[in-house]
């Protein structure tokens, strides 16, 4: 693997699983232990001596310049540095201890604050590289200063904070999930499964970028199942279910997968062509207007579609103005007795 290729898998691995939320808890985290250790150096005597004093001091000083950037200047500091941090806090930590020769369970339990933030805010596989540095870090501690019940105290420690590393990357792990299924869902037609009028509103926006981007056009296909009305009056509203689900079908079977389908609400589709010139829009369309037409509703009547196509960037400027000459274009296709395809004519 290459340089540039290995460094960009790295720091794929070591990007938090939300920047934002992470930014905030890391600011949040490293502004306050700087605080926290200032006082307790500062305002307790004999808490800290001597050399031990200026190298807890000293200490702060990273977690204070990366808190204050957070603060201040977050969009410039690297996401990578929010998941190098909590490895910094056990360096700190266990160096701390170490210089004030304080290997109680009280300092120890400082440890949480690295294991807490990594399992919840950062990819599992660096949550657990984090409780390995915590363990590694405060058998260290214990070993140099060598208190009182030291493997009992590091054994209670250690083990409370593997289960809660477990637990946290857990609960985060459904956090995620359903956040996830959430967000499907509220961009998607719950009756046909495809997009809704939300998720479409944006892919459009991205598909004209890509137009402007590639110099090739783009088409939309405004797509009408004729006569709903009629279906829900005769045979009931499960009938016009069905036959909103056999559109959505149609239209999945009769367009490529690039191309981007949706139900923008009642009777109304619509399809986004990426990279599609007007003269295979055109045969695009009707071939989805004969798939439909091959299929049936209850009463064994064929179904039906009206379609209107324009195109970018020769039928509009904008995604709106797209739209506006593909409803256009639709209104024509219901005028001329629908079950047909119109483009759009200024």
């Amino acid at each position: 693997m290459r340089p540039s290729a290995l460094r960009r898998g790295l720091l794929s691995a070591l990007a938090p699983r939300d920047v934002a939320t992470t930014a905030r808890a890391g600011t949040w985290l490293t502004l306050s232990a700087a605080v926290f250790v200032i006082v307790m150096v500062v305002g307790i005597p004999g808490y800290a001596v001597g050399r031990a004093r200026w190298f807890t001091l000293a200490m702060m000083l990273g977690p204070l310049g990366v808190g204050l950037a957070g603060w201040r200047i977050p969009a410039r500091v690297p996401p990578w540095v929010w998941s190098v941090l909590p490895f910094y806090s056990v360096w700190a930590i266990v160096g701390s201890g170490v210089a004030t020769r304080d290997a109680t369970v009280g300092n120890q339990i400082f440890l949480v604050w690295p294991v807490l933030y990594g399992a919840y805010l950062l990819r599992p596989p660096v949550a657990w590289a984090t409780y390995a540095a915590v363990a590694i870090g405060d058998l260290i501690l214990i070993v140099e200063v060598r208190p009182p019940g030291a493997l009992a105290n590091a054994a209670a420690v250690l083990t409370t904070l593997a289960v809660m590393t477990r637990v946290l990357i857990t609960a985060r792990d459904a956090v995620d999930h359903s956040l996830l299924t959430l967000s499907d869902q509220a961009l998607r037609d719950p009756l046909t499964g495809l997009a809704n009028r939300r998720a479409f509103d944006g892919a459009l926006q991205r598909g004209l970028a890509l137009s402007v981007r590639s110099g090739s056009p783009a088409c939309l296909l405004a797509v009408d199942l004729d006569q709903l009305k009629d279906i829900n009056d005769r045979h009931g509203h499960a009938a016009g279910d069905l036959a909103l689900t056999a559109v959505a079908k149609g239209m999945r079977s009769a367009l490529r997968t690039e191309d981007r389908i949706a139900r923008l609400g009642g009777d109304e589709f619509a399809a986004l062509l990426v990279t599609c010139p007007p003269s295979d829009a055109a045969a695009l369309a009707e071939r989805v207007r004969r798939a439909i037409a091959s299929m049936a509703d209850p009463s064994g009547r064929p179904l039906s579609v009206s379609i209107g196509v324009a195109c970018y960037p020769d039928d509009a400027a904008s995604a709106e103005e797209l739209l506006t000459a593909a409803d256009r274009a639709l209104y024509d296709a219901k005028r001329s007795g629908r079950d047909c395809v119109r483009a759009y004519a200024a």
